[in-house]
């Protein structure tokens, strides 16, 4: 595993793994047909206790307009 290292100014070193893993949340959202094509929509969440609210049908089909 490939282990990278951040200096900090005083030169003390502080490891990151890019590759830490923390669940999130997923929800299927109802299909959504966006110019005469089907999309599966999912919504996913790192926090969800703070935030789970999904957007409307209506709001995402106006996005890829």
């Amino acid at each position: 595993m490939m282990v990278m290292a951040n200096y900090l100014r005083d030169g003390e070193r502080r490891h990151v793994n890019p590759l830490t893993y923390s669940p999130r949340l997923v929800k299927a959202l109802p299909p959504l047909d966006v110019c005469d094509r089907i999309l599966k929509v999912y919504g996913m969440f790192a926090e969800p206790e703070r935030s789970s609210t999904l957007p409307a049908p209506e709001w995402l089909q106006q996005q890829f307009v």
